[in-house]
């Protein structure tokens, strides 16, 4: 048997497991390295009698411990930087706001615990402001320009919603010409709401009242909306059969 002198009270408490010199932040560092290894957070038949107690004098405990590392469920979860950027920019492209630290607590704790930082310092980073420019969702611009295109007949010039362009650029890398161009809006109002059929119709009411064939510059609204549609005047007459002449 191995007799030790203690020295003083420390020494023996040492002896006993009741004190050991740490920090915090070593603390913490064991607390992690036996969630890695174990996968679920130590108790104190683990031997972490000493430690639980030493954190119960700083007014914690290993549970209080782990709810601030973010360690949940008794399991440690696979956080990372990257999975948190990801998350807070999917919440942000789907509620067109900046998530609240109440809404990603668990994350909020584990930026702390880990880099000293929190969910609201990641998204002045990430670049994502408290709230999109006037409230606005990738829906809602479509639907401001589709409201735009029914009142007046044509796309809206930049000039006219210049804060809807600008929020196209900044947030959608997009812009009204190409949502107009998505969507298949032509710069009039010429071929709003005509289908296929009421084309052909179109196109032989002109070829009975004139005898040729229609030019791009006899109907322009309709060879407009056939651009959009990636056709032509040309390969509906084509489609009708009729024989093609030149316009007199």
């Amino acid at each position: 048997m191995k007799v030790v002198r203690a020295q003083n009270c420390r020494d023996v408490a040492t002896l006993l497991g009741v004190y050991e010199p740490r920090t915090m932040p070593q603390v913490k560092r064991e607390f992690l390295f036996f969630c890695t290894e174990h996968g679920r957070r130590p108790k104190v038949k683990d031997g972490w009698r000493a430690i639980d107690a030493w954190l119960v004098r700083r007014g914690s405990s290993l549970k209080k411990l782990g709810d601030t590392l973010g360690v949940s469920g008794g399991r440690r979860t696979d956080r990372s930087l990257e999975e948190i950027r990801g998350k807070a920019r999917a919440f942000f492209d789907e509620h067109g706001r900046r998530p609240l630290n109440e809404e990603f607590n668990k994350d909020n704790k584990w930026l702390y615990a880990h880099y000293k930082s929190s969910l609201q310092t990641l998204c002045d980073e990430l670049g994502l402001p408290e709230s999109r420019s006037g409230g606005r969702t990738l829906a809602g611009a479509h639907a401001e320009i589709v409201a735009f295109f029914e009142e007046h007949g044509r796309r809206p010039k930049v000039r006219e919603r210049a804060g809807l362009e600008r929020w196209l650029r900044k947030y959608a890398a997009s812009s009204i010409r190409k949502v107009c161009d998505e969507f298949g809006y032509p710069r009039s109002k010429g071929g709003r709401g005509r289908t296929l059929d009421e084309v052909y119709q179109e196109v032989m009411a002109f070829y009975e009242e004139h005898g040729r064939c229609p030019s791009a510059r006899d109907l322009p609204g309709l060879n407009s909306w056939l651009r959009h549609r990636e056709s032509s005047i040309k390969r509906v007459v084509e489609d009708l059969g009729l024989k093609l002449r030149a316009a007199a």
